[in-house]
């Protein structure tokens, strides 16, 4: 019974092994406990492991390359890419001399090709790091023109045939069918070969290196590959090291059987499975022969997207950020499958996006209307009211370009057509004019209106009065002033944020119950202006401290919680202060805010030549844009930040 069905017995347990022959790994044993004590059901189990064993040898054998047949493919691209280079170097030199700046993108689109995947594409955090690395605009486009050429040319049909065909011609293999596993291997030791190539150029283009590159990287790829078939594990202290257990897919039983769960494999080597005693030895690892499967579902891909990103520490803004990408991509398009998404449909995307109301979403009517709705609703208003800026639509599209890529990443079959990069709208104004600053005297202005000097009732607050009533309105505004953050870090403070150490009053700036950070670098101290203390700002806190935790109540939105933080605290004040500059600016023609605040205290900040670079960033929130300060340097002490808080000017 044991020889002809791999079949024995420990104690009362049935368990299934069976002995593997490989040239390059040696004598293997994949042993399985069939967890039963009945024969009849281990005969069962037994035949159908020895003939799903069969069929995975089959495949091992027949589908995947040898360490001889990768290294000789290697070392066919290394050398032919090398004579190429040659022969393209000899021409450039004729004509005048080496391009350099094609030598180096040719090179690392290579590299990125082999570390990354044939879809690679340069990100935007590429380009960041290139220019930190002194690389100009022309070199950044070389590349990117480049790696584009270059991914397009390896996905190719022709190119796949092509490989196809030198690799029979270089095996002997004649007109054998390849698998598509083997195909698949091909290309990635071909885009492995042509980096490696490149990698090691050198400056005559000799060919020694060929061979010796080749027999490494074959040796290395190759190990790779046929560990995801063995999942070898080294031996430790005489017996297998248990990997992490997978539970694979249950065995589908005859009718009338009782479903039993998949046993687990492990593969020993043969002279450790002789020596070991099997009383003391580590429970199996698990060989889980099933490939993974991931639900295609938008929705559910942004949520595994979004935990990776959260395991990465995105900030919760640009988590939520994914999500309302996500619900206003299917509204929009009617795709709620991500293997059904179209270069149509990413088009249609932006088309609404550039037509929308720029304030959709913020009444509660929205969410239950359709598209249709939206845009006859966007032809009602003006011009100036409809359509997203163009940041946040390239902000979406890349969105959509990371939903994409985490799908493909997951095994999930994606339109590689699609590329929604190539929809990005150009930005019609440079960064710093984006928004308009405020200016010293508008600030004063500003601040004799009746919110702050005295209005009616807290129904009537652009009505003159003697009322002054200190809530978010009155507040928010003026630390938007005297501190230059952002809006929800003001709008969404806890009384915990409020703090004080060796004498002075700061805002703590950093991820609440109420809100989260825009980035990192967000999260910091700010000290509060002495004429913010000298206004009452810690008499009000210590009220709101006494009310419960936010330091403005009424800024909370309905329904708002720490797990869904969609709605923001200023969106309760945004109408109000609206209407505020409206009335103060006739109509507000320079689209003033309150962002505007915070571009304002940045100007003031960098016009006075007494604060130190450091300062001034770590008050606003920003990265330096050098990697040493960004990577060793301390945040700046808060007597230091408290100083330079202090020659902002007075405005109220």
């Amino acid at each position: 019974m044991g020889h002809t069905l791999h079949l024995f017995r420990r104690g009362d347990t049935y368990q299934w092994r069976r002995r593997l022959s490989s040239p390059s790994t040696g004598s293997w044993v994949l042993q399985v406990s069939l967890r039963t004590t009945d024969p009849a059901r281990a005969r069962i189990l037994a035949r159908r492991l020895t003939a799903e064993s069969d069929r995975m040898l089959d495949q091992i054998h027949d589908e995947i390359l040898t360490p001889a047949e990768a290294s000789a493919w290697l070392r066919h691209v290394v050398t032919e890419e090398m004579a190429r280079a040659r022969k393209n170097r000899d021409i450039i030199f004729a004509d005048g001399g080496a391009d350099a700046r094609a030598d180096w993108a040719m090179a690392t689109a290579w590299r990125m090709l082999a570390r990354r995947s044939v879809n690679a594409e340069l990100e935007d955090e590429d380009i960041e790091e290139l220019q930190r690395q002194g690389r100009s605009a022309a070199d950044v486009h070389q590349l990117d023109v480049t790696l584009d050429m270059l991914g397009q040319e390896v996905r190719s049909e022709p190119r796949i045939r092509k490989m196809a065909r030198a690799f029979r011609d270089l095996t002997g293999r004649g007109d054998a069918h390849i698998p598509v596993p083997m195909l698949l291997q091909l290309r990635k030791l071909f885009v492995e070969g042509r980096a490696a190539a490149w990698e090691k150029m050198p400056e005559d283009q000799g060919m020694s290196i060929a061979s010796e590159l080749a027999a490494s990287l074959a040796e290395d790829i190759v190990r790779s590959e046929r560990d995801t078939f063995l999942d070898a594990v080294k031996p430790w202290d005489g017996v297998m090291r248990a990997a992490e257990p997978v539970v694979p897919a249950p065995i589908v039983p005859d009718d009338g059987m009782e479903l039993v769960s998949a046993p687990c494999v492990t593969p020993v080597p043969e002279s450790a499975a002789s020596a070991t005693d099997h009383r003391h030895a580590l429970p199996p690892t698990v060989l889980d022969l099933s490939e993974p499967g991931f639900d295609p579902e938008i929705s559910s891909v942004i949520d595994r997207l979004v935990a990776q990103k959260a395991r990465a520490n995105v900030s919760s803004v640009t988590l939520q950020q994914y999500r309302t990408f996500g619900a206003l991509f299917m509204r929009v398009t009617g795709v709620a499958d991500v293997r059904g998404i179209r270069k149509h449909h990413v088009a249609r995307f932006r088309d609404v996006l550039q037509r929308m109301p720029k304030s959709w979403g913020k009444s509660p009517g929205d969410a239950n209307a359709t598209v249709e709705d939206m845009l006859a609703k966007a032809r009602t208003l003006p011009k100036d009211r409809v359509g997203l800026a163009p940041s946040t639509i390239n902000r979406h599209l890349e969105n959509l370009k990371h939903l994409l890529e985490h799908a493909s990443d997951e095994g999930i079959h994606i339109d590689e057509k699609v590329k929604p990069a190539r929809l990005r709208l150009a930005e019609e104004k440079r960064e710093r004019d984006k928004r308009s600053s405020f200016r010293r005297a508008e600030l004063e202005a500003l601040f004799q209106h009746t919110i702050w000097q005295g209005c009616k009732s807290h129904a009537r607050r652009n009505h003159f009065g003697t009322e002054i009533i200190t809530d978010g309105l009155y507040w928010v505004p003026i630390l938007a002033a005297y501190t230059g953050a952002r809006r929800e870090e003001l709008a969404a403070l806890t009384v915990r944020d409020v703090q004080v150490e060796d004498g002075v009053h700061f805002l703590n700036l950093a991820e609440n119950d109420n809100r989260g950070l825009k980035n990192f670098s967000s999260v910091r101290r700010v000290p509060l202006h002495d004429r913010v203390l000298a206004l009452g700002f810690m008499d009000h806190v210590q009220k709101a401290r006494r009310r419960g935790k936010d330091v403005f109540p009424e800024l909370r939105p309905m329904k708002h919680s720490k797990d869904d933080r969609s709605k923001k605290f200023g969106d309760r004040m945004y109408y109000a202060f609206g209407k505020a500059l409206e009335h103060i600016f006739e109509g507000n023609p320079r689209k003033l805010c309150l962002h505007s605040m915070r571009h304002y205290v940045r100007d003031q900040l960098a016009l006075d030549t007494t604060i130190a670079e450091k300062v001034r960033y770590d008050l606003i929130g920003h990265e330096m844009s050098d990697v040493d300060s960004r990577t060793y340097g301390e945040a700046s002490p808060l007597q230091a930040l408290h100083q330079a808080i202090n020659k902002l000017p007075v405005v109220i």
